[in-house]
């Protein structure tokens, strides 16, 4: 007689509206977060594979040779005003490869 109230209360439960409701809900829930979770994923992986351009004075050292480097940090000390004009100058000949 056990065994018949048992297997009644699962019959019962599997009806239930509202049990269907609440499952229903918990699945529909589960797969927002699978899809936020994919989501974020390819966005993560999409600015990996993006290629950050090198700024003017990235560009303008990767030319200096020997003292070029401390020549260019005594210049931009000296002439803190001038001195983003004439890097950003520079890098777009490098660029250009006129220089």
């Amino acid at each position: 007689m056990a065994e018949s109230d048992a297997t009644v209360d699962q019959t019962n439960e599997a009806d239930d509206p509202n049990l269907k409701m609440l499952n229903a809900k918990r699945m529909l829930e589960l797969r927002r977060r699978i899809s936020l979770s994919q989501a974020k994923k390819a966005r993560e992986e999409g600015s990996a594979n993006k290629r950050k351009e090198p700024t003017d004075r990235e560009v303008l050292l990767k030319v200096l040779v020997d003292r070029g480097n401390e020549v260019l940090e005594a210049a931009e000390a000296s002439y803190p005003s001038q001195m983003p004009s004439l890097i950003s100058q520079l890098a777009r000949l490098i660029l250009e490869r006129k220089i």
